[in-house]
């Protein structure tokens, strides 16, 4: 009768306490690090979410007044309420400033936060964070090939002037005068177009 071979169990993992507790304050260094950075970026991007979703709550109350609520919450759908309730100087101009309002700081945090070309790969051992990292790897491609150029960035910048793309241009290292000039630009001819057209229709 042959011999059985019997395979040696594999060795039980245990965490190291020590090790947990060192990987823990590290990850609370870090975030207080990048709060820290934020100074009062984050607060006022947060200020502006708060006003931004008050006025959308607000709007059934407030639907006499569509500028406002649009000033508050700058909503396509509140933006098309609030185009004949003003002229058009008063509504790019206001309209402009609203829309703007976080831009810096979400191209500022951007630049606080540059993209690390030596980030780490995601663990891959799992489907799910195969298809991330596989999806995270050309995103990245993606933007570095739209943020090498000022006019592919600018172009970018100019169809869609909004804060998440400002903050991946500043962390891309695009141009601050690149991203103000045609973000702001973009804004201007967006809401003129918007106040004329619908104005040409009603």
């Amino acid at each position: 009768m042959p011999a059985t071979t019997i395979l040696p169990l594999p060795a039980a993992t245990t965490t190291n306490p020590t090790t947990t507790r060192v990987k823990l304050r590290s990850s609370v260094a870090r975030t207080r690090q990048r709060v820290a950075a934020t100074r009062g970026h984050g607060l006022w991007i947060a200020l502006w979410s708060v006003i931004g979703w008050s006025g959308t709550l607000a709007a059934p109350v407030l639907a006499d007044r569509p500028f406002l609520v649009m000033m508050m919450a700058p909503r396509a759908l509140f933006v098309a309420l609030a185009t004949e309730s003003v002229g058009l100087v008063t509504f790019v101009l206001l309209g402009t400033l609203r829309l703007s309002a976080t831009d810096a700081s979400y191209f500022i945090l951007g630049r606080r936060f540059p993209r690390d070309p030596s980030r780490p790969e995601t663990d891959v051992r799992r489907p799910r964070r195969r298809l991330f990292a596989i999806g995270v790897r050309y995103t990245d491609r993606l933007c570095r090939w739209l943020c090498a150029h000022g006019c592919k960035a600018g172009t970018v910048l100019f169809f869609r002037p909004n804060g998440k793309y400002l903050a991946v241009a500043g962390s891309y290292g695009v141009s601050a005068t690149v991203a103000a000039v045609t973000s702001v630009i973009g804004t201007i001819l967006y809401l003129t177009f918007f106040h004329l057209g619908l104005g040409i229709l009603l």
